[in-house]
Parts: C-alpha cells; structure tokens; sequence
C-alpha cells in the first residue's frame, strides 16, 4: 500500500488523535369402452339355402398385470396401471427415518475486539454440517504472546464448557474482562477449542482478543500520543496498531520533552518538534484510516512558533497524489494561526479554513468533525 503524503507542521510539537453493520411424472394410459374390442357381423342372402348369420366376435379389454413404476396412478379402466409396489393390493412400504448428523463446532471470528469496561467478551461459536444431538464444546484462554495478564486482564479457564443443544447450530463463549487502571493500552490474549463431545471440532479453533482501554474504545481507530524516550517508532495506542515511523528528524528536532501542561498528571510526558520542512512520521495506508465515508472525529494538539513557516503545513492526513477528491480527512496549519480542515468524498474536496484562532508559541487543542 501506498505512505500517506507527508504531514507537516509548523516548527512546532504535537500529538495526534484521530478518533473514529418426487416430482409426478405425468400418467400414461389407455380408457376403453367395454366393447373396445373390435367387433365382425355379416350376413348373406341367397339362394334358399340360408347361411347363419355369424354372431358378434366377443368384445375384449385389456387388464394386463400390474407393473411397478414411478409416481403414475391411473383408474382402474385405464390402461396398464402402475403404483411404488408390485403387489396393488399391499401398503406402501416404510423408508427408515435418517438421524442428523452432529456437524462440525468451529470459532465464528479468528480476532474479537472488546473495550475492558464491556465487563466481558462474548466469542460466538457456529456448528455446520449438521445439527443433530447435543454438542459439548471444550476451551481455554492463554496469554501467549499476547500482553495482557489473567487474573488482572481477564479471567482465566484451562477447561471451559459450552452446551449446543441438540439442532442448535450457534454457541456462545463468555469471559469475563478486568478493568484495571492502565491508560491509553491495548492488551491482548487468546482462547482456544480444544475439544467437542457429540460433534466433531472444525476450524477456526483459536481467536485473538484485543482489549481497548475504556477511556477510548473500540472506535477509536489511531492515537500516537508521541510519548517515547527514544527510538524512531510512533506507537499506535489504538486497538489497531498503526505504528509511526519517524524520517528526517534531525539538528534537534524530534523527541522533545515539551509537553502539554494539561496532561501533567498523566502518562504523556513528551511531544515531537517538527522542523516545518521535511519532517514527518510516515503511518501505513491502512484502508481503516479512511474515515471520509461516515462520521469521524480528529484532534491533535498542536504548539506553532512564531518564527515558524507561513502557507500551508499539514499536521495530520493522507493524499496520495490523484487529487483533493481523495484525500483522507486532513488537518493543516495555514499561515501559522488558521487551521484548513477537509476531507475528499471521491468526487470533490470539502473544507473549511477559520480566521486566526491559534495562540502562537503555546499549546492549543484542535478537534474536527
């Protein structure tokens, strides 16, 4: 997939949140009259000598025995009858009834995300190929090489049942979440079938569990708080892990430890200062990134410098090149102390520019939706 264009602000600092349903066959016989038969009469006359007039030949119909066949009935004065038995005169015979089959008991989802303040993940459970008898389905979580922690996560089960009833074809696994005092994390674990009694196990057997911490929630899909001591990473806070990569910072620009006062008491301690030229933190063109077809929310806060570059500096966005029209939801900075907003919705490109709203030199709160 293709980077987003580069984002630029002015010599500035800031972190970004961008937050975001059986056929019959047709009978076939003969009707006669009872004298169907042909019938002959002849007489001569003569001499005295009189010749018996000949009698009528005896009329006939036919009543051939019966034949089996496959769904014809006819009357009896039809032509040669048939029925499912060869034998008229008995009853129909009984097929054996055919038990269903237990089918196959597999994991609906192979990644369920769930906000910890939810108090549960349900994790749904489908039987296909069959739906006959009761099925009893075994499971379990682990944490793996997931990040969060049973008994402070989650609670944890090495030997859970489900009971799918017998022609029930759906199953529900439920555990329950533990909302801890983390902010801003996503965690991770998994849960597993293991084993089905009365049916058979299909797959997907396995399915990710992704936690969002409640103060943010399953829609919010990128937060880079650009809190990192070190490195060149962006880490992506959300559920879906949009990691930024950093290019071109250089000659002090880059992590800073100026921050946004508002936050003192929390986790963010630290901002990145951009040098309004070429740097920029490259995120991948996710397509979960595009919000122009709903309804979407951006913020970021932002700290323009007075001595910064006037124009247009991008701050958050993506253009590929082909147009406004498709451009994702952006944000810019324009003539230090304005914000151009917009979005492309594939034919045109929507935007607004406000009058001077932002205090230069200071940190300031944007939000667009």
């Amino acid at each position: 997939s293709s980077p987003p264009s580069k984002s630029q602000s002015p010599t500035s600092d800031h972190s970004a949140k961008p937050s975001k349903q059986p056929s019959v066959m047709p009978s076939v016989g003969r009707s006669s009259s009872p004298s169907a038969g042909p019938s002959v009469s002849s007489e001569l006359s003569s001499s005295p000598s009189t010749v018996p007039s000949m009698s009528p030949m005896p009329s006939f119909e036919a009543s051939p025995s019966p034949k089996p066949s496959v769904g014809r009935s006819s009357s009896p004065s039809d032509g040669p009858t048939s029925s499912v038995s060869s034998n008229p005169s008995s009853s129909p015979s009984t097929v054996p009834s055919v038990s269903p089959m237990p089918g196959k008991v597999s994991l609906r989802k192979t990644s369920v995300t769930v906000s910890e303040s939810a108090g549960k993940v349900v994790i749904d459970l489908i039987r296909t190929e069959g739906s006959g008898g009761p099925a009893i389905v075994h499971y379990q979580t682990a944490t793996g090489a997931g990040t969060a922690t049973a008994g402070e996560d989650y609670v944890e089960e090495l030997d859970g049942t489900v009971l799918i009833a017998d022609g029930e074809e759906t199953g529900q696994i439920v555990v329950p979440l533990i909302d801890d005092e983390d902010i801003n994390t996503v965690k991770k674990f998994s849960v597993s079938l293991f084993g089905v009694d009365g049916a058979e196990l299909g797959f997907p057997r396995t399915v990710e569990i992704i936690i969002v911490d409640s103060d943010s929630g399953p829609n919010l899909i990128g937060y880079w708080n650009f809190d990192e001591e070190s490195g060149t990473t962006a880490k992506d806070s959300s559920a879906y892990a949009n990691t930024g990569i950093h290019d071109n910072f250089d000659g002090g620009y880059g992590i800073s430890t100026d921050r946004v006062t508002t936050f003192e008491s929390s986790n963010n301690l630290r901002s990145l200062r951009f040098d309004g030229d070429d740097d920029v933190v490259w995120v991948n063109n996710a397509p979960g990134l595009n919000l122009s077809a709903g309804s979407y929310t951006q913020s970021v806060w932002i700290k323009p410098v007075s001595d910064g570059t006037d124009g247009y500096q991008g701050i958050i966005g993506f253009d590929d090149g082909t147009g406004s029209a498709q451009r994702y939801p952006c944000i810019y900075a324009y003539q230090k102390d304005r914000i151009h907003a917009g979005f492309g919705d594939g034919s045109s490109w929507n935007s607004i520019i406000t009058d001077p709203s932002l205090t230069l030199d200071k940190w300031n709160h944007v939000a667009v939706t």
